[in-house]
Protein backbone atom coordinates (compact mmCIF):
# COMPACT_ATOMS: atom_id res chain seq x y z
CA UNK A 1 0.00 0.00 0.00
CA UNK A 2 3.10 2.11 0.94
CA UNK A 3 4.56 1.63 -2.67
CA UNK A 4 1.11 2.70 -4.39
CA UNK A 5 0.48 6.05 -2.39
CA UNK A 6 4.22 7.11 -3.27
CA UNK A 7 3.06 6.11 -6.78
CA UNK A 8 0.29 8.09 -6.82
CA UNK A 9 2.05 11.29 -5.43
CA UNK A 10 3.07 12.32 -9.39
CA UNK A 11 -0.87 12.26 -10.40
CA UNK A 12 -1.54 13.66 -7.27
CA UNK A 13 0.51 16.33 -7.86
CA UNK A 14 -0.96 16.83 -11.44
CA UNK A 15 -4.31 17.31 -9.93
CA UNK A 16 -3.42 19.48 -7.31
CA UNK A 17 -2.30 21.63 -10.22
CA UNK A 18 -5.64 21.12 -12.03
CA UNK A 19 -8.12 21.54 -9.51
CA UNK A 20 -5.57 23.90 -7.20
CA UNK A 21 -6.73 21.83 -4.18
CA UNK A 22 -4.30 21.48 -1.83
CA UNK A 23 -4.83 17.78 -0.57
CA UNK A 24 -1.23 16.72 -0.93
CA UNK A 25 0.48 17.71 2.55
CA UNK A 26 -1.92 15.35 3.87
CA UNK A 27 -1.25 12.32 2.29
CA UNK A 28 2.27 12.55 1.90
CA UNK A 29 2.49 13.44 5.88
CA UNK A 30 0.25 9.99 6.41
CA UNK A 31 2.54 8.02 4.08
CA UNK A 32 5.44 9.55 5.70
CA UNK A 33 4.25 8.72 9.46
CA UNK A 34 3.28 5.15 8.04
CA UNK A 35 7.19 4.86 7.18
CA UNK A 36 8.14 5.27 10.43
CA UNK A 37 5.33 3.77 12.11
CA UNK A 38 6.37 0.52 10.40
CA UNK A 39 10.20 1.52 10.73
CA UNK A 40 9.94 1.02 14.72
CA UNK A 41 7.75 -1.93 14.35
CA UNK A 42 10.62 -3.64 12.07
CA UNK A 43 13.06 -2.29 14.73
CA UNK A 44 10.98 -3.82 17.54
CA UNK A 45 10.59 -7.03 16.14
CA UNK A 46 14.23 -6.97 15.33
CA UNK A 47 15.14 -6.38 19.18
CA UNK A 48 12.57 -8.62 20.54
CA UNK A 49 14.42 -11.25 18.81
CA UNK A 50 17.61 -10.63 19.62
CA UNK A 51 16.81 -10.35 23.13
CA UNK A 52 15.25 -13.86 22.97
CA UNK A 53 18.53 -15.01 20.88
CA UNK A 54 20.68 -13.29 23.46
CA UNK A 55 19.22 -15.47 26.38
CA UNK A 56 20.68 -18.20 24.88
CA UNK A 57 24.37 -16.53 24.29
CA UNK A 58 25.26 -14.92 27.46
CA UNK A 59 28.29 -17.02 28.83
CA UNK A 60 30.35 -14.36 30.57
CA UNK A 61 27.95 -11.50 32.39
CA UNK A 62 29.74 -9.06 33.47
CA UNK A 63 27.78 -8.05 37.07
CA UNK A 64 27.05 -4.67 38.70
CA UNK A 65 28.39 -2.19 35.51
CA UNK A 66 27.57 0.78 34.03
CA UNK A 67 27.44 0.49 30.03
CA UNK A 68 28.17 3.77 28.21
CA UNK A 69 25.37 3.53 25.47
CA UNK A 70 26.22 6.80 23.44
CA UNK A 71 28.53 10.73 25.24
CA UNK A 72 28.43 13.92 23.99
CA UNK A 73 31.05 15.40 21.93
CA UNK A 74 32.91 16.45 25.19
CA UNK A 75 32.96 12.98 26.78
CA UNK A 76 30.24 13.39 29.07
CA UNK A 77 27.56 10.65 29.23
CA UNK A 78 24.03 10.91 26.85
CA UNK A 79 22.71 7.46 27.53
CA UNK A 80 24.03 4.98 29.71
CA UNK A 81 22.54 1.36 30.85
CA UNK A 82 23.16 0.32 34.95
CA UNK A 83 22.86 -3.27 34.73
CA UNK A 84 23.01 -5.58 37.31
CA UNK A 85 24.39 -8.26 34.96
CA UNK A 86 25.19 -7.45 31.06
CA UNK A 87 26.53 -8.84 27.95
CA UNK A 88 28.04 -7.29 25.68
CA UNK A 89 27.91 -8.31 21.76
CA UNK A 90 30.67 -7.02 19.88
CA UNK A 91 29.86 -8.81 16.77
CA UNK A 92 26.25 -6.67 16.16
CA UNK A 93 26.90 -4.00 18.82
CA UNK A 94 24.48 -5.11 21.01
CA UNK A 95 24.05 -5.22 24.80
CA UNK A 96 22.03 -7.41 26.87
CA UNK A 97 21.89 -5.97 30.16
CA UNK A 98 19.29 -7.54 33.47
CA UNK A 99 18.09 -5.61 36.61
CA UNK A 100 18.72 -2.74 34.17
CA UNK A 101 18.21 0.98 34.52
CA UNK A 102 18.72 3.07 30.52
CA UNK A 103 18.72 6.89 31.39
CA UNK A 104 19.35 9.05 28.82
CA UNK A 105 20.89 12.88 30.35
CA UNK A 106 20.96 16.39 29.34
CA UNK A 107 24.49 18.01 28.70
CA UNK A 108 24.08 19.50 32.52
CA UNK A 109 24.15 16.06 34.11
CA UNK A 110 20.40 15.54 35.00
CA UNK A 111 17.87 12.67 33.91
CA UNK A 112 16.40 13.45 30.88
CA UNK A 113 14.67 9.96 30.37
CA UNK A 114 15.30 6.55 32.60
CA UNK A 115 13.71 3.67 31.93
CA UNK A 116 13.67 0.47 34.73
CA UNK A 117 13.00 -3.64 33.42
CA UNK A 118 13.82 -6.63 34.83
CA UNK A 119 16.05 -7.06 31.34
CA UNK A 120 16.41 -5.45 27.82
CA UNK A 121 18.69 -5.31 24.68
CA UNK A 122 20.13 -1.90 23.83
CA UNK A 123 21.59 -1.68 20.05
CA UNK A 124 24.67 1.11 20.26
CA UNK A 125 24.26 2.03 16.50
CA UNK A 126 20.56 2.48 16.17
CA UNK A 127 19.75 3.64 19.57
CA UNK A 128 16.73 1.67 20.67
CA UNK A 129 16.39 -0.86 23.09
CA UNK A 130 13.88 -3.35 23.89
CA UNK A 131 13.03 -3.54 27.79
CA UNK A 132 11.60 -7.56 28.54
CA UNK A 133 8.62 -7.76 30.84
CA UNK A 134 7.03 -5.68 33.36
CA UNK A 135 9.40 -2.12 32.31
CA UNK A 136 8.78 1.94 33.63
CA UNK A 137 9.66 5.12 31.63
CA UNK A 138 9.66 8.26 33.04
CA UNK A 139 10.52 11.41 31.02
CA UNK A 140 9.69 15.30 31.43
CA UNK A 141 7.21 14.35 34.30
CA UNK A 142 5.40 11.35 32.74
CA UNK A 143 5.73 7.68 34.02
CA UNK A 144 4.79 5.24 31.42
CA UNK A 145 4.65 1.59 32.31
CA UNK A 146 3.26 -1.59 31.10
CA UNK A 147 5.06 -4.84 29.94
CA UNK A 148 7.25 -4.97 26.60
CA UNK A 149 8.92 -1.78 25.74
CA UNK A 150 10.54 -0.54 22.63
CA UNK A 151 12.30 2.29 22.72
CA UNK A 152 13.85 4.81 19.78
CA UNK A 153 15.91 7.70 21.70
CA UNK A 154 16.93 9.26 18.43
CA UNK A 155 12.92 9.51 17.82
CA UNK A 156 12.51 10.29 21.24
CA UNK A 157 9.52 7.10 20.43
CA UNK A 158 8.41 4.59 23.02
CA UNK A 159 5.64 2.16 22.40
CA UNK A 160 4.09 -0.14 25.60
CA UNK A 161 2.68 -3.69 24.03
CA UNK A 162 0.60 -4.23 26.97
CA UNK A 163 -0.57 -3.62 30.46
CA UNK A 164 0.14 0.09 29.84
CA UNK A 165 -0.20 2.57 32.70
CA UNK A 166 0.25 6.48 31.75
CA UNK A 167 0.60 8.89 34.58
CA UNK A 168 1.14 12.77 33.58
CA UNK A 169 1.95 16.13 35.29
CA UNK A 170 0.95 17.51 31.71
CA UNK A 171 -2.57 16.73 31.37
CA UNK A 172 -4.94 19.87 32.00
CA UNK A 173 -8.13 19.80 32.86
CA UNK A 174 -9.01 23.31 33.30
CA UNK A 175 -12.71 24.07 31.69
CA UNK A 176 -13.89 20.55 31.27
CA UNK A 177 -17.25 20.37 32.52
CA UNK A 178 -17.70 16.35 33.40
Amino acid sequence: MRKVAKELVPLFLLLCGITGQAALPATVEAVAADERLEGWARDEERLRKAYSDSLGAIDAPAHGIVVPVEAYPDGSAKISATAGKAQFFSDSGLVWCGDVTVREFERDGSVKAAFKADGCIVDRKTRSGWLEGRARGEMDGTVISGVGIYVSFPDEYVRVSSDVEIVSEKFKFEGVKL
